[in-house]
Formats: structure tokens, C-alpha cells, sequence
């Protein structure tokens, strides 16, 4: 190879290797994933891990909703914001959250990004039980609170050794209770609690289903 030749190659290792940082430098900060999948969104879960390339710094961090169901927001690990949602939320309904601005350590940026979903109606046992731990600590601090508040602002609940789950969603475009228990004694338990807290059961629009909540 002569001088002449070896020029032009190290003259294009140099450019590919500009390329490659620059591209990669600005364009390498993504989203890689989301938990739970956004096609696994239940109407009743608490919150969605996003994932992304880098790790995600504090600084000018802003996520938002169009439709006003992301109560807070936090940095779980290093590459994984936490987006807490107020639920229950209405099934086949979009919904939309939407990453304002997300900066990585090494200075990449996100901006506008949105993030469309659609919650389908779930079998509340069917949530993950890191969820559903997270739910039960929320009802924990707040069963002071449960006399005065709608039925729906305090599902959903899970009763002490997970005997039964009481939810709400909206079935067939019409809002149900969703009582989730094993045993007739739980079905039973769980229309108890209802009446305890001032509510008509046969007032209501409710759904049983037969199996273990969790």
C-alpha cells in the first residue's frame, strides 16, 4: 500500500469512527423497554417502569399527560424512571404519557417524547405482585382515610391474607366492582367490606370472579 493509499484509508477509519461517536453519542439515548409491556397495561396498574440506554440523570427531568394520570415520578435504578399512575383507569380508553425531557449522564437528550397506551380490562390477579405489594402498602396508609371517599377512590382492595380482591373497571363501556376470591366465604367477606364502608350492594354492578386473587 502506498503513502498515497494509506491516507485515504486512515482518512476513512477516522471518518467512520466520527460517525460512529458522534451518531451513537446522540442518538444512542432510547427507550429500550417498558414493565409492564404496553400491551399489558391493566386498568388498575399503579405505576409503568420505562427503561432506557443510559443511565438517566435528575437534572431538568419532567414527565407529563395530556390526560392528567401521571401523579409523580421517580429514578428506581439508574436506567429505569418509575411513572406512577392514577388508577383505576377506563379500559379501552388511550391514554398517553409523555416524556417532556429526559437527559442521560452523558448529556443526550429526550424531548417530547409520547408514550400511547390503551388498558384492556384485566383479572386483577393477573397484576404482578411487585404491584400488588405496592398497592397493598398504599391502602395500608390510607385506611384511616376510607370513611368519606368514593368506593372507587380506595380500590383496589386486598384483604389481609389475600382471601379476596375488590376492584373497579369499566365492563362492556359500564363501570363494575370486580370481587376476585376462591371460596364463597371470601365473595362473602368481600360484600361485607363494602357495606361497611356505606355502599348498597345491590346497589352495584358486580362482577364475581372465582379464583385466588393472588
Amino acid at each position: 500500500m502506498n503513502s498515497k493509499k494509506f491516507i485515504y484509508f486512515v482518512s476513512g477509519v477516522l471518518a467512520l469512527l466520527i460517525f460512529y461517536l458522534v451518531f451513537f453519542t446522540s442518538n444512542g439515548f432510547r427507550i429500550t423497554g417498558f414493565s409492564p409491556t404496553l400491551n399489558n397495561i391493566a386498568t388498575t396498574t399503579p405505576y409503568i417502569d420505562i427503561y432506557f440506554s443510559e443511565p438517566v440523570s435528575e437534572n431538568d427531568l419532567s414527565i407529563s399527560s395530556p390526560n392528567n394520570i401521571v401523579s409523580r415520578y421517580i429514578i428506581q435504578s439508574p436506567k429505569d424512571v418509575r411513572v406512577y399512575i392514577t388508577y383505576p383507569l377506563n379500559n379501552n380508553q388511550k391514554y398517553e404519557i409523555v416524556l417532556d425531557k429526559i437527559i442521560s449522564f452523558k448529556g443526550a437528550v429526550i424531548n417530547f417524547k409520547t408514550i400511547p397506551f390503551t388498558p384492556l380490562y384485566t383479572d386483577p390477579s393477573s397484576i404482578p405482585k411487585s404491584q400488588i405489594k405496592y398497592i397493598v402498602s398504599k391502602q395500608d396508609k390510607s385506611n384511616s382515610q376510607i370513611y368519606g371517599t368514593t368506593l372507587v377512590n380506595i380500590l383496589p382492595y386486598i384483604a389481609p391474607g389475600f382471601t379476596f380482591m375488590i376492584s373497579y373497571n369499566m365492563v362492556n363501556n359500564n363501570p363494575a366492582i370486580v370481587i376476585t376470591s376462591a371460596t364463597s366465604d371470601g365473595v362473602s367477606a368481600a360484600k361485607t367490606w363494602i357495606t361497611n364502608q356505606g355502599y348498597r350492594v345491590s346497589s352495584l354492578n358486580i362482577i364475581v370472579i372465582n379464583k385466588q386473587p393472588v
